[in-house]
């Protein structure tokens, strides 16, 4: 009896063994588990740090690429805003000394007759225009440079030439006269 006894707490301490083996091979699954996903955690943290830099790093050249893109249109704006601003100053000095021509040619066109052509009109700053063209006839040349004189801004009106020409089987007087405009009609005058 003393043999069961013996080998009751053989297989007595033996089943113990066994569950205490179970359980170690419980925690060791466990454990085992635990460090294959801690494994696998780890380098998806590693693999998303990884994606992360090289996505800020994207961004970065992007901002960085952006910013030469606006400082060079900046700088082309700047450029502009400085040639236009030139352009103005030059224009501010240039305005005052040209030769507004739309009056003038207003009086002359307002003094024009039938049977008067022009021919050639060159003006100075200070109010003299030489005026070429041809003339039916010497009558119409008079009747001309009479409406010229009555014109606003004529100062004073002088026939320099007059001859007979013949154009294409026609004859003409050709002339040129010299006009003294008041020197403001080359100024401008809004409508």
């Amino acid at each position: 009896m003393a043999d069961i006894n013996l080998l009751q707490n053989k297989l007595g301490s033996s089943t113990a063994d066994i569950k205490t083996g179970r359980l170690l091979d419980r925690v060791e699954f466990f454990t085992a588990a635990l460090l294959i996903l801690s494994i696998f955690i780890g380098a998806g943290f590693l693999g998303g740090k990884v994606y992360l830099q090289r996505k800020e790093e994207s961004f970065t050249r992007e901002i960085v690429a952006r910013r030469v893109e606006l400082e060079k249109v900046s700088q082309e704006r700047r450029d502009k805003a400085v040639t236009v601003q030139a352009e103005i100053k030059n224009m501010n000095e240039l305005l005052p000394h040209h030769l507004y021509w739309t009056n003038m040619i207003k009086s002359l066109n307002a003094a024009a007759i039938s049977g008067v052509q022009f021919t050639n009109i060159t003006a100075t700053g200070d109010g003299n225009v030489t005026l070429s063209g041809l003339a039916n006839d010497y009558p119409t040349l008079a009747a001309f440079i009479k409406k010229l004189n009555e014109t606003k801004y004529v100062d004073q009106v002088i026939l320099n030439s007059s001859t007979l020409s013949e154009l294409t089987s026609r004859v003409f007087y050709r002339f040129t006269i010299a006009i003294s405009f008041d020197p403001t009609i080359f100024n401008y005058q809004p409508q």
